[in-house]
Formats: C-alpha cells, structure tokens, sequence
C-alpha cells in the first residue's frame, strides 16, 4: 500500500488506495470506535478462526516455559514478539480469505493464489517461531536443568 501525507490548514490527513482518514486537532478520528473495532476483529478470529485459537492456546505453555529459561531480556522480548507476529499474519490471512470469498466462491486460479501466499505468510511465521524457541531452549541450559 502506498500512502502519502499532506497537510492542509492545520489538519494533517492521510491518503493511499485503502486508507483514508483525517486526522484533525479537534480529534475526529475516534480513539474508542477503533479500539472497539480492534477488539471486534479479534472476537471474531477467536470465535472463527481455529488456527487462530490454536496459536493462542500453543503460545501460552510456550509464554510460561520462557521465565524457565535462562535466556537474556532481549531475547525474551523477541520470543513474545514473534509470537505476536504470527498472530498478526494469521489474521492478515484471515482477512485475505473473507475478502476472496466475499468477492465470490467460485474457484478461480487467482483466489488460490491469494489463499496460498497467506498460508505461506503463515508458514513463514511458524517457522520464524521454531527456530528462534528453539534457538533459545538449547542455548539456555534448560535440558542441564532438568537433569539436575
């Protein structure tokens, strides 16, 4: 998406082909519509997204499993991080999926290429994941923990 920025009378306004909002000092873009839309948009990945689920339910052992790791701030940081990537991809393939099938279910080579490269992204990002948890783990003494 390309966007660009101007400013016209004290008023800075944003403009690209998906994202048109204005953004004046009387504040109209509204902080509570888009934290409620936000909370809306992951209700709904919960309640119809099983591998949205799925990756919450998986990243919380893996959450607890990291204060047993002897691993620095940093990489702490960047462990939840990525776990947050990945459920930001999921979601973005979640919305590439209603949007192909909002447009019609007829099955068209397009549609499956937008469908696969999502699952691809997701993939990318569940891999991203594996190897930095595991990158961790066994950097971190962890196994020479248990074993004592």
């Amino acid at each position: 998406m390309v966007a660009y920025l101007t400013r016209i009378d004290n008023n800075v306004t944003f403009a690209g082909a998906y994202l048109n909002m204005t953004f004046e000092k009387s504040s109209r873009f509204n902080l509570a519509r888009a934290i409620k839309n936000s909370v809306q948009g992951l209700l709904a990945l919960w309640r119809n997204e099983k591998a949205f689920r799925v990756e919450i339910i998986l990243s919380l052992p893996m959450l607890l499993l990291m204060f047993f790791l002897d691993i620095s701030s940093f990489m702490r940081l960047m462990l939840v991080l990525l776990l947050l990537f990945l459920l930001l991809v999921e979601a973005l393939n979640s919305a590439i999926e209603a949007v192909v099938d909002r447009i019609s279910l007829e099955i068209h080579e397009q549609s499956r290429l937008a469908k696969d490269m999502g699952s691809a992204a997701v993939g990318i990002a569940l891999f991203m994941n594996i190897v930095m948890w595991a990158y961790a783990i066994l950097t971190s003494n962890f196994f020479h923990h248990l074993r004592h």
